[in-house]
């Protein structure tokens, strides 16, 4: 009898709002819902934290993969986050643009060790591809040794066959979503850009190389702008 490989289908998202944050384990070690807490102004593994007293799991992941990254290859810290060298360099993922069902902006084939991501919406919207592949990472790295299953990620909300609100389903993809967006932007780095350079949108989406809504989203979470994004208000194309 052949095998049959189950799929996870989750909502995929520019960047999702700050609410209460959602739990789990990292590794396998941490119990609770969140990772540690630690006071303002404290610093840890180069980061300044005047910027969140408590840290979701998603968060310290994240700091922790780019760290690494910057460890074993040198990185700068100027400049777009190079989320394809770290998907396929340091972790050994294989990164493909391929001609996936509309609606679906990428997948995670845990066996493969592969992220496929959609050709037309990278050919529409380019600076969508590289959340996409920081989403899928963010699978990789939060959820690889949780669930046995593909993921398999649209972009919008979650169909009516999809995983419930506040399901494990919707808790990972959240994770993924927030994962991503402190992979690409990360909050030391958004302080610092900020301070030198001002809080226009358009202009931070440039220089980190996301789209217009994720950086608008970063900037309203981090406190920097006070109106909450609307996707109205910004043109995916840009």
């Amino acid at each position: 009898m052949q095998k049959r490989t189950r799929v996870l289908l989750c909502t995929f998202k520019n960047e999702t709002p700050p609410p209460s944050g959602f739990g789990g384990s990292i590794a396998q070690k941490d119990p609770g819902p969140f990772v540690h807490i630690r006071p303002r102004g404290a610093r840890e593994n180069g980061y300044a934290v005047g910027m969140s007293v408590i840290e979701d799991r998603e968060i310290v992941a994240a700091r922790d993969l780019l760290d690494r990254y910057r460890a074993t290859y040198g990185a700068s810290d100027d400049g777009p986050i190079p989320v394809d060298e770290i998907a396929e360099s340091y972790l050994g993922l294989i990164v493909q643009t391929a001609p996936l069902e509309h609606g679906i902006s990428g997948m995670l084939l845990l066996r493969e060790r592969e992220i496929r991501v959609n050709a037309a919406e990278c050919a529409k919207w380019p600076v969508r591809r590289r959340f996409t592949i920081a989403h899928e990472i963010g699978h990789w790295e939060l959820h690889a040794s949780e669930v046995s299953a593909n993921f398999i990620c649209r972009l919008g909300d979650v169909r009516e066959a999809g995983p419930a609100k506040g399901s494990p389903e919707a808790v990972r993809e959240r994770e993924a979503n927030r994962f991503a967006a402190e992979l690409l932007m990360p909050e030391d780095r958004m302080h610092a850009r900020v301070a030198s350079d001002g809080n226009d949108v358009i202009d931070q989406a440039r220089w980190f190389d996301v789209s217009p809504l994720s950086m608008a989203y970063r900037l309203y979470n981090l406190g920097y702008i006070k109106q909450f994004p609307s996707k109205t208000d910004y043109d995916l194309d840009d």
